[in-house]
């Protein structure tokens, strides 16, 4: 098993293009065998 990571920007806009909310977001992989087992999302490294 093993464990990649990245990070994102994490925007989102209403319908009228106001800014709502802006934050960095880390997706974390968890890896076996070559295929990707689970995804996750965190607000923190």
């Amino acid at each position: 098993m093993s464990a990649d990571r990245g990070h994102r920007s994490s925007v989102v806009r209403d319908l009228a293009g106001n800014l709502l909310h802006d934050q960095i977001v880390w997706h974390v992989y968890r890896i076996e065998g070559g295929l990707v087992q689970s995804m996750g999302i965190r607000t923190e490294p």
